[in-house]
Formats: structure tokens, sequence, C-alpha cells
């Protein structure tokens, strides 16, 4: 590991018909602060970034910016209503389970993915240091497709 630098650790997780998504144990433990085994239910945020992209931060964290952020829309957008309901459904509360090693995500952040996955079931779930992203196995080998020189191990 480099010194600053997060651990970014990644692995597969499967979505049952419920939407709840199983974080694979290699990303659970690569997190100082996500909940351990035993641990009450844990409040996240969900970012539903670009299609097929979820990020996901701790609600503590990420609440108080939330609140600063939506109080601007309101303040500084010509159709605040509607800005206000896309905002909502971008950011959304949800909660991980550490009995079953799940987060129940709900059938809007479940349909984000699962919409433009040809493996509905399927998702790369990736620590990142003081968030988690959840994408689709396709936007996964894009990535891989696209920094595919930059990833090459030099010759000896």
């Amino acid at each position: 590991m480099v010194e600053g630098v997060p651990e970014v650790v990644g692995d597969v997780g499967g979505m049952d018909a419920d939407h709840r998504l199983l974080i694979p144990a290699r990303v659970r433990e690569a997190l100082e602060w996500f909940p351990k085994k035993g641990a009450k239910p844990f409040a996240l945020i969900a970012d539903l970034r670009d299609s097929g992209l979820v990020r996901l931060h701790p609600a503590e964290r990420t609440q108080p910016r939330l609140l600063t952020a939506r109080q601007q829309l309101v303040g500084g957008h010509s159709d605040p209503l509607q800005a206000l309901a896309a905002f909502a459904d971008r950011y959304r509360e949800l909660s991980y389970y550490a009995s079953d090693s799940r987060l129940h995500c709900g059938a809007a952040i479940g349909w984000h993915l699962r919409g433009v996955s040809h493996h509905p079931d399927q998702f790369y779930v990736e620590a990142l240091g003081q968030f988690i992203d959840v994408m689709t196995l396709e936007r996964r080998n894009a990535r891989l497709q696209e920094l595919r020189t930059d990833l090459n191990l030099p010759e000896d």
C-alpha cells in the first residue's frame, strides 16, 4: 500500500429480487468505517451518479453537505420544485444490515443499476477509502479496457 493512498479493493456482489446487494467480505474488511458483524443497521447515502454507477457515503458524514446543497438549490434555481425532486431522486437514503451483509437498496437504486446491465443480478462493489462504488459489470469492463495501456506492468 502507498502512504496516503487508500487501499482499493473490489469484488462482485449479487443482488436479489428484493434489491438487496451483498457487500463482499473483502470490500467490508477494507473499510475501517464500515460496520462489523453484529452492528445495528447502518445508514448510507446513495449518489446515483452516472448510468450504472452508484456511490455510497456514510450518511452521518454526508447529511450536512446535502442540507447545504439543497438550500442552495432552492434559493438559486428557476424551478426549485423540479430541482428538489431531481435532487431527492439522485441522493437517496438506504441501510446496510451487518446481520446479512446486505445493502437494502430499494427499487429505485436497484433499477438504476439493473436497467443498464446485461447481468442484472451481479455488480462490481469497490471500497475506495471514504466511499464505496457499485457499478455494472459492463462499466467495470469498459474501465479496464479504457485504461488497459496505463495498467500494463513495465517490462523488466
